[in-house]
């Protein structure tokens, strides 16, 4: 009889602490043994709400992706033509300042790292690059810098 008095009492004790417990595992979680299903739950519900969300931002980099290959073109295009354009006024006896001249070799470092970020190669610009170096040493050379 004793042993059932003393599970009774204890049973009355865990009875009341039940309510308590139930409540206390909404609102906090236990470390590092995760216990509360509301997380789950509400993980759930945040990816269902934030579907058409992510979809719409892989959409976004997508066209930015694209957008971003497009300026890369004009850029590596627009570079290209000044090289080129410089080499053909060198080419017709037209004098250049050393400002110029360094412009150009800025330019040139600048298209050199957009086609490696792009992985394409280079074609007669190197060709041109190298004249406009012969003449800007020829240049400095003579004092004509």
């Amino acid at each position: 009889m004793y042993e059932m008095e003393t599970i009774v009492k204890a049973w009355n004790i865990v009875k009341d602490f039940i309510p308590i417990a139930t409540a206390l595992s909404v609102v906090v979680e236990i470390t590092p043994i995760k216990i509360n299903p509301w997380s789950k739950i509400l993980k759930s519900v945040g990816k269902i709400m934030n579907q058409d969300l992510c979809v719409g931002m892989k959409n976004i980099n997508e066209k930015l992706k694209v957008v971003s290959s497009r300026v890369d073109e004009n850029e590596i295009d627009r570079i290209r033509y000044e090289i080129l354009d410089f080499s053909n006024a060198c080419r017709n006896n037209r004098e250049h300042s050393k400002d110029q001249f360094q412009h150009v070799i800025d330019i040139n470092k600048k298209y050199h790292k957009i086609l490696e970020e792009n992985g394409l190669e280079n074609g007669i610009i190197d060709v041109e690059y190298d004249y406009i170096l012969r003449v800007y040493k020829d240049c400095q050379d003579n004092g004509m810098l």
